[in-house]
């Protein structure tokens, strides 16, 4: 199915994405922007990985652990995508994708694409969900469309609610692989991600180093911002915390729906996104 396909645009729910950017949203036009508030096309490319090294489903690596991996399922929802302008004040762009690896578009040019909208300008950096919002989380599956709804196969039949970061694989140490099955989702596993390229005021006023590469979105609609995907972060810490992830040695980190080992996974999914380049 095509990307556009996997797109559900909810306006019903801008209310909620701008509550995500934090109540001053709604503001002027940022620094540099084109002296229009019309909005123009920017697109989001997320390109997978296991560690420095580009991923496709069922590539062998060796994880944290010393083990060999490779995956056979990588999906996540992006949603409640912000851009924040060089004040810090942050821009919603309402909307919700499913992100997914096996999608065969994906996998033939190296990412997966999410086009949105946007003022054009330059800004300091994004912010989005992985996951979906609340009111979303808490309806009734069986009224929802693709991307979302029971035929997504990110639903919990069983259990209320979505499945924000789905991972599937093996791992195999001696000839004999095992199965792992990591599925993170829960209103308190939702992962806010933001990534900066100009200096954000509060990284500035807590001392940290200035970045001087600019986002830009801009006024012809061409505008790309490109993300790392890293799944060798999920490996980089156990149950114990004492050690990597070891999903061949140990059955308790092999399957996670829930409690310790999806909250440890959680923890460690939020070394996964960075900006590419």
């Amino acid at each position: 199915m095509s990307s556009s396909h996997q797109r559900l645009w909810l306006a019903a729910f801008i209310g909620i994405c701008f509550l995500a950017c934090t109540e001053d949203s709604l503001v002027d036009n940022p620094d540099n922007a084109q002296g229009s508030q019309d909005s123009v096309a920017f697109e989001f490319r997320f390109y997978p990985q296991f560690g420095d090294k580009p991923m496709k489903l069922g590539e062998k690596f060796v994880n944290a652990a010393g083990d060999t991996t490779w995956l056979t399922l990588a999906q996540f929802y992006a949603s409640e995508f912000c851009f924040v302008d060089t004040l810090g004040i942050s821009h919603a762009s309402p909307g919700l994708d499913l992100v997914d690896f096996s999608n065969s578009e994906s996998e033939n040019r190296g990412y997966y694409a999410i086009h949105t909208q946007a003022v054009p300008g330059v800004y300091s950096g994004i912010k989005f969900t992985v996951g979906i919002p609340y009111g979303l989380n808490h309806m009734d599956a069986a009224e929802q469309a693709f991307p979302l709804g029971p035929n997504s196969e990110m639903f919990w039949s069983w259990n209320s609610g979505y499945i924000f970061n789905r991972v599937e694989g093996k791992a195999d140490s001696s000839g004999k692989p095992v199965s792992f099955f990591y599925h993170i989702g829960g209103d308190n596993r939702k992962q806010t991600v933001s990534l900066y390229t100009l200096p954000d005021p509060m990284m500035t006023a807590m001392g940290m180093p200035p970045r001087t590469s600019k986002m830009e979105v801009k006024a012809d609609g061409s505008g790309v911002f490109s993300l790392t995907v890293d799944y060798s972060s999920i490996f980089s810490t156990g149950l114990d915390g004492s050690g990597p992830l070891n999903a061949v040695s140990d059955t308790l980190e092999r399957t996670a729906h829930g409690g310790p080992l999806a909250d440890r996974i959680f923890l460690n999914m939020q070394a996964m996104f960075k900006k590419k380049g």
